[in-house]
């Protein structure tokens, strides 16, 4: 089940989320679903689809809570990500 505690090792499409923070400011508030992935972007949609880079931008992604998440730790081939190991403190 997706959770926030595991959302990195998870499937994204299909999260609802939000762009807080990116390198490239106009990409700022993008808003929708996750509809597509790739090893270094993400295709949100909301009747326009934007594709958002992962590295250097900030997604405040919908479950159970609202977590934030870096897209550094989303970066990389969607099925390899399952195998990832999460830091714990």
């Amino acid at each position: 089940m997706r959770n926030v505690k595991n959302i990195i090792r998870h499937e994204l499409i299909g999260v609802p989320c939000e762009v807080v923070d990116a390198a490239n400011k106009d990409q700022i508030g993008i808003k929708g679903t996750i509809i597509d992935e790739t090893t270094k972007t993400v295709t949100i949609g909301n009747g326009v689809y934007k594709t958002v880079p992962k590295k250097g931008t900030k997604f405040r992604m919908r479950l159970d809570k609202t977590a934030v998440v870096e897209g550094n730790e989303l970066v990389g081939r969607p099925e390899n990500r399952i195998q990832k190991k999460i830091k714990k403190w």
